[in-house]
């Protein structure tokens, strides 16, 4: 493994100094020296200097004072918007050697709070349930045939040539597809059949390491599955008890497929599910409107509906945890 011996000491001299300053800092020279045969120091020196410079057009710019509270939001803004690029953790280490003690107590424990945010596995987690009535019926999931056109726009003519269509949810897939704009990354597991621990392990560590839960609501998850755990229920419950009450609303999404908002306010269910249901039934839920027949209408519908609903609050969920940093 090579030697890093220097990096520590490169973050904080560059944490310290204004980049346009450093050649002239003794302890920079002096390091430069010490290390000027080692093959990475010169890669490693540039990476660090980069990163320093946009660290500063973020928060140090001599033109624009800011406040304390802005240069919060900014830092936790410019490691949202690299929260997928390499270089968020050195932005980071800047950010806490170089500008984090200057802020007060309540403004470096949400900078920390946010941080941990920053860095989950996943912008959201896709729940959804490949189950259907008469399952022992031949022929293909029959969310795929109602959603036929929108599934062939999104991921293509050839979606319905796979080998186990009758065990799977195509419209999740397309749904996935589609809420994955950049940055964004989705956890989107489609062998929830498979009832075992690791299942169970596997769901359980992507919720708790998702920014927003998003559901696909359909009908049949409110049928207790007669041989098996019912992993949408296992979810939610997941996330509920994870994020605070108060975020709830904002990191909780619902959309509507296979069944309108009177239908599923209508369906028999069991007590178990009753806090579940209630918590969908008393949302404005989105529905996704039926393509089993081509209309380009219903198409761009579908898509409006999933870029309003699901994609904006995803970003918006970002852009409030920067501007929510306090005084």
């Amino acid at each position: 493994m090579p030697d890093r011996a220097y990096r520590n000491d490169l973050i904080l001299l560059y944490a310290a100094n204004r980049v346009s300053d450093i050649a002239n800092v003794p302890a920079f020279r002096q390091l430069c020296s010490e290390f000027a045969q080692n093959p990475f120091f010169t890669g490693d020196r540039d990476q660090i200097e980069l990163a320093k410079a946009r660290v500063e057009r973020t928060l140090d710019n001599p033109d624009m004072p800011l406040t304390q509270q802005q240069s919060v939001r900014n830092a936790i803004k410019l490691l949202v918007d690299n929260r997928r690029d390499k270089k968020r953790d050195l932005f980071h280490e800047l950010i806490v050697a170089g500008y984090r003690k200057h802020w007060n107590a309540q403004q470096q424990q949400y900078f920390d709070a946010a941080w941990k945010m920053i860095q989950f596995d996943y912008d959201f987690f896709l729940s959804f349930t490949s189950r259907y009535p008469d399952p022992d019926v031949g022929g293909d999931n029959p969310i795929n045939i109602a959603y036929k056109y929108f599934i062939k726009q999104v991921l293509g003519p050839d979606a319905f040539k796979g080998d186990d269509l009758k065990n799977t949810n195509l419209l999740a897939r397309a749904v996935h597809k589609v809420l994955l704009d950049p940055p964004n990354r989705g956890f989107y597991f489609p062998r929830q059949q498979y009832d075992n621990n690791d299942t169970r392990l596997k769901l359980e560590k992507a919720c708790d390491s998702s920014m927003l839960f998003v559901q696909i609501v359909q009908s049949i998850m409110f049928d207790p599955p007669r041989d098996r755990k019912n992993y949408c229920f296992f979810e939610w419950e997941r996330v509920m008890a994870r994020f605070p009450e108060v975020e709830r609303d904002n990191r909780i999404l619902y959309v509507l497929a296979g069944t309108n908002y009177d239908g599923l306010r209508e369906i028999p269910l069991p007590d178990i599910y009753a806090d579940w249901h209630s918590h969908i039934t008393r949302k404005d839920v989105p529905y996704l409107p039926e393509a089993e027949f081509w209309d380009a209408s219903t198409l761009k519908s579908i898509k409006k509906t999933i870029l309003e609903s699901l994609v904006a609050k995803i970003k918006n969920a970002w852009l409030e945890l920067s501007i929510g940093a306090p005084n």
